[in-house]
């Protein structure tokens, strides 16, 4: 019998945490025969594969952007549903089970999200702000499309972040195994969006059974500019990818592209600002920024705004600023 669920982790060029997002997954309170784990990495090591082996891991080695990496993954699977685990994340026992109820619960639920709990290393855990996307807000769930839900409700729930809080129904993305195999970054985003296109509905919770783990090595809290640039435009490619797949949607996706526009003028001028950038080019985009109906909005609007007038007024100097926040 196939399992219900494939679990899919992804790990490059980082190998400390993977024994313990593995060991989450094994300590998950369903039976083991209803789900599949496949491990995909760009490495060799004689721990991880020995541990691979014994747990009956799916163990693949290859190279690429993380978008090869999950097509790789997703072809192979077997489940109907697929959930994802970043290498330094950990799931809570009963991530599996929330999961298996949610999808069980309506066949029209192709996207689930859950919250996060902040942790350090040593995995306890830990106050944590996110500089572009620190919002916060306690819920149930919230299912759309419902009546009186928009996407922006979907965003201020964090619905679009952190791949290791996503799950989604295996048909969502298997006509698109292509153009998410040419995505450099932003896999959350690709998910959530192919999500809201399908015409099916999302389930987020608050329910916080993913483990967020904040540290040095992690890209998306980098305070190196370098680094911080070239993550904005490897996200910045995936959402351009997004962009051409609802270009060739019919009427009707207009609240979903406007949200999509939206995302992508915020990573645009966070790259003019860390990137020292025109700032004729940023207020460009700020005006064009404005336009952007309030139901499409993201609690993102509100930082960049602020940094943006910070960078017009002082230029580089923002970069400082940038650099002291938590």
């Amino acid at each position: 019998m196939s399992p219900k669920v494939s679990i899919i982790v992804t790990a490059y060029m980082r190998r400390e945490f993977v024994l313990r997002a593995l060991k989450s997954v094994e300590m998950q309170r369903v039976p083991s025969s209803i789900f599949e784990t496949i491990l995909i990495k760009d490495f060799e090591d004689v721990a991880i594969d020995q541990y691979c082996s014994d747990k009956g891991v799916i163990n693949i080695r290859r190279t690429g952007t993380i978008g090869e990496y999950l097509s790789t993954a997703i072809k192979i699977s077997n489940g109907d549903v697929i959930a994802f685990l970043e290498d330094d994340d950990e799931w809570s026992p009963t991530k599996l089970q929330e999961i298996i109820r949610v999808f069980e619960s309506d066949e029209k639920i192709c996207y689930f999200h859950n919250g996060y709990i902040p942790i350090g290393r040593d995995g306890q855990e830990i106050r944590y702000r996110r500089l572009v996307e620190g919002r916060k807000r306690e819920f149930e769930f919230i299912i759309f499309p419902n009546n009186g839900i928009s996407i922006s409700d979907l965003f201020k729930a964090n619905a679009d972040f952190n791949l290791s809080s996503i799950a989604i129904r295996r048909k969502i993305v298997s006509d698109f195994i292509a153009e998410l195999s040419a995505i450099p970054g932003a896999p959350d985003a690709f998910f959530f969006f192919l999500s809201l296109i399908s015409g099916d509905r999302l389930y987020v919770s608050s329910a916080k059974v993913t483990k967020y783990r904040v540290h040095d090595l992690n890209i998306s809290n980098a305070t190196n500019m370098v680094k911080k640039v070239n993550e904005i435009r490897r996200e910045l490619s995936g959402l351009n990818t997004l962009e051409d797949i609802l270009n060739g949607k019919p009427a009707g996706m207009g609240e979903v592209f406007e949200s999509l526009h939206m995302l992508k003028l915020e990573y645009e001028m966070m790259e003019l600002i860390f990137s020292n950038g025109s700032k004729l080019e940023l207020a460009k985009k700020m005006l064009s920024l404005l336009k952007i109906p309030k139901r499409c909005s993201n609690p993102l609007l509100i930082r960049i705004f602020m940094f943006s007038c910070l960078y017009l007024v002082i230029g580089s100097r923002i970069q400082k600023v940038f650099k002291t926040m938590k």
